[in-house]
């Protein structure tokens, strides 16, 4: 099993007829596990994939000598430090330095020393967090007709697959919509590479996606790599019409029940700050920049430039920069979006509803995202099963939600 996402020959091949069919890619004989690609104007050589797609690198330095290494410099992207012995030292009899750049800070679960899952889950996470996890799993349960799966060392069915992967699609586009973003990851030209690379990936083991459906309609995602014993959670999402069920920590814990049985013991939540990565964990690390390069005028000067770089980037983004950037970006691509549409919820009297003219709704056919929200919502508070209520129109945009257990009425306007 590979030690990092730069270690798949598939993900380096599919990377490269996507994104460089007719770009050489760069390999140095003092330097194994990365492959590079050679910057336009200056002999600055960058590990294939960027800081994007190739989400974890790993190398080893030996003590062969390049001849033609001479003025060069390699940019390393996403080199998780918790690989203590990784650009620590060069071998000795060689000219190499390293500058190590610290990136993003970074979470990972490590249940390893523990006997059981359930363990950690009592003393890290709590029994209290674990306990409301488990009382809203099981109301999610009453509530409608859930069901789970992860797909590991599996050939799933090219239709099925691209049926979850347009839904795993859609839910990113809602979440980021939700919260103003843009996020780049589920444009084509990126997301067509995922679809492409995600499938053979999950069939050899390198990759899982684990999947919440309601019926037959998936509503949590969450998609994994894995080398050796980790597992690196790299993209995921729940339907937030789902928000009142807490559906993402529901994932999470069934996610690393799942994966416990399949022999891995440490999860890593990947980089970004995120308040429930905190939860769940408990190590916190940085992800890194590592600058290669053997001492010379030009290749200092290039090596001092890159890391004044990203230097720079790193305090824009703990400035909050990063986060205008793509709220402005998110801004100029919706500037003709609709406002969304919120709701009031109003009990409704028996004697009232003989004077209105209701006609029947189906939820399922709607797109009206929180109309769909208030039902849920609706349920939760309730206790009720989707199969056990009614809804109904009436006129401009209003609803009536029917709970036939207790002939209960609702109005939602």
């Amino acid at each position: 099993m590979n030690k990092a996402l730069s270690s798949s020959a598939l993900f380096k091949d599919k990377w490269k007829s996507h994104f460089a069919k007719e770009t050489p890619l760069y390999h140095f004989n003092f330097i194994d596990g990365v492959n590079f690609l050679k910057g336009k104007f200056f002999p600055v050589f960058s590990s294939i994939g960027g800081s994007l797609l190739m989400n974890t690198n790993s190398y080893d330095l030996k003590k062969t000598r390049d001849t033609n290494f001479k003025n060069k410099l390699l940019v390393i992207y996403n080199i998780p430090n918790y690989e203590n012995n990784i650009g620590r030292d060069t071998p000795s009899g060689t000219k190499l330095k390293i500058k190590r750049i610290p990136e993003y800070e970074a979470y990972m679960a490590d249940f390893s020393e523990y006997e059981t899952l359930n363990e950690y889950f009592s003393k890290q996470v709590g029994r209290k967090k674990i306990g409301n996890i488990k009382r809203r799993k099981k109301k999610l349960e009453k509530c409608f007709n859930i069901s789970y799966q992860l797909f590991y060392k599996t050939a799933i069915p090219k239709d099925e697959y691209a049926n979850l992967m347009s839904a795993f699609k859609a839910l990113l586009i809602e979440k980021f919509k939700s919260r103003k973003e843009f996020y780049s990851v589920t444009d084509s030209y990126f997301w067509d590479f995922y679809t492409d690379t995600i499938h053979p990936m999950i069939a050899n083991g390198e990759a899982s996606l684990y999947v919440v459906y309601n019926d037959k309609k998936p509503i949590s995602f969450y998609l994994c790599y894995h080398f050796n014993s980790l597992t690196v959670g790299v993209i995921p999402v729940f339907d937030l019409n789902y928000y009142k069920f807490g559906l993402g920590s529901i994932t999470i814990m069934d996610l690393f029940e799942a994966l416990a049985t399949k022999g891995y013991n440490k999860f890593d939540f990947y980089k970004g700050e995120y308040g429930y990565k905190k939860d769940w964990c408990n190590k916190i690390y940085n992800y890194e920049y590592h600058l290669i390069y053997e001492k010379s005028i030009i290749s200092s000067g290039l090596s001092a430039l890159v890391a004044a770089k990203f230097k720079l980037k790193q305090y824009l983004r703990q400035k909050g920069v990063n986060d205008f950037y793509y709220k402005a970006i998110f801004k100029l691509k919706n500037r003709k979006a609709p406002e969304q549409k919120y709701y009031q919820t109003t009990p409704v009297l028996d004697t009232e509803i003989a004077n209105m003219s209701l006609k029947p709704f189906s939820l399922s056919e709607s797109t009206n995202s929180e109309l769909k929200k208030e039902v849920y919502n609706f349920l939760y508070a309730n206790n009720a099963h989707i199969d056990a209520i009614e809804l109904f129109q009436l006129e401009n945009d209003r609803y009536v939600i029917k709970n036939s257990a207790d002939n209960q009425y609702v109005k939602l306007s």
